[in-house]
């Protein structure tokens, strides 16, 4: 009985784990492309804190909301039976609505 509930317990923190490794990874790789990007296209505003007028992009927080569209849609396949779908959907609804008010606040 011991032994099967901790192999429950491992499959479900091996699921945790790639969850967690598919979002961190697809953040990693969208952060430097998405500022490129940004940078190409003109979402850019100067530091006003540090001296020389370096600057910055606006707008970064769209590729920390792809590790997060990631994170909750494998956790939709993988956790079918763990989680409560109507709370994971209650958090999409959440994580979109401050995304755009981040993108509102970003652009105007």
């Amino acid at each position: 009985m011991v032994i099967n509930l901790l192999e429950i317990d491992i499959q479900l923190m091996y699921k945790y784990i790639i969850i967690f490794l598919y979002a961190f990874f697809a953040t990693y790789w969208a952060t430097p492309v998405l500022m490129k990007k940004l940078t190409r296209h003109g979402f850019v505003r100067p530091d006003k804190y540090k001296r020389g007028k370096k600057t910055f992009v606006t707008m970064g927080g769209i590729s920390m909301l792809v590790g997060i569209l990631i994170s909750l849609s494998l956790s939709q396949l993988l956790l079918l039976k763990e989680i409560d779908l109507g709370m994971l959907f209650i958090f999409y609804f959440i994580v979109i609505v401050y995304a755009l008010y981040g993108l509102s606040d970003d652009m105007f």
